[in-house]
């Protein structure tokens, strides 16, 4: 199924979110806006401007509550939560610029019913309340010395590191939810580490993509850094990449390309479906 856009030629897509229960859709834009599709409809269900404030208007990045609503985050420094019966005004805002100053936030991700965890261009990783948009933690705790460019939930109990992040200081940062507080970074790439996702099978695998080009497949228990594979060693730097249900499959934007390989037995040299000019 291929969507249809509200603004197909002035209005960049920057970040996307699928609702796991409802199979709903939702877009973040260069210019501010919020594009919602629902399952196998190819118009969008609603759009409206969630983010403005002159060039710093791109939404970053957008998450589903466990309730049905939105979460988004704009270059403006804001994260807002959206009730999509009546976007005009935002249930809540919380303002990520006053423990960055001058900063916005890149990536977020629901935990659970009510926790929300966000990865902000300064470095920091902060807890907050879903429903209220309050502080949920000890507050800012600086580990990335650098942007952090993805956060994601891992299904591993808090313990166990039930968040990670990546940093544009090519670590991996492993966190406990429950306290707010992170396990020691781990180096994973030379540079800046561009994405991570997880496998919905295994808390304990992940991968992690880096400018450098290299796709690494690891066990990413807390403290490990244990290759399981190389995906990729020179592929074009990696925008994107998201794990099968059953963990055996594993899809990886690479510049125009969208790359499907075997996570069983990856060969870096020949992946096994390579759809071009889609990414």
């Amino acid at each position: 199924v291929q969507l249809t856009r509200t603004d197909p030629d002035g209005d960049p897509f920057f970040s996307l979110a699928v609702e796991a229960t409802s199979g709903r859709v939702a877009a973040g834009t260069g210019l501010g806006n919020v594009v919602v599709w629902e399952e196998a409809e190819t118009r969008p269900q609603v759009a409206f401007e969630a983010h403005a404030g002159g060039e710093l208007t791109a939404v970053d990045s957008v998450a589903w509550a466990s309730d049905g609503d939105l979460i988004s985050a704009g270059r403006d420094g804001a994260v807002r939560r959206w009730n999509l019966g009546d976007p005009t005004q935002p249930e809540w805002e919380l303002d990520h610029g006053e423990s960055e100053p001058g900063q916005y936030v890149n990536s977020l991700a629901t935990l659970g019913k009510d926790r929300l965890v966000t990865g902000g261009s300064g470095g920091l990783v902060q807890f907050w309340d879903a429903s209220t948009g309050e502080p949920d933690g000890p507050g800012a705790v600086p580990t990335h010395t650098a942007a952090v460019r993805q956060v994601v939930a891992t299904g591993a109990a808090p313990d166990d590191g039930s968040v990670a992040s990546v940093a544009d200081d090519g670590t991996l940062v492993y966190w406990n939810d429950r306290t707010g507080f992170p396990f020691s970074p781990i180096p994973v790439h030379p540079g800046i580490a561009t994405g991570v996702a997880w496998d919905p099978a295994d808390p304990q695998v992940g991968v992690t993509g880096g400018e450098d080009g290299s796709v690494l497949l690891l066990d990413y228990g807390p403290g490990s850094r244990v290759p399981l594979a190389t995906v990729s060693a020179d592929w074009t730097e990696p925008s994107g990449a998201a794990l099968s249900p059953d963990g055996n499959r594993l899809a990886v934007g690479q510049g125009a390309s969208l790359v499907l390989t075997d996570t069983e037995s990856p060969d870096p040299d020949d992946p096994s479906v390579e759809v071009s000019d889609t990414v």
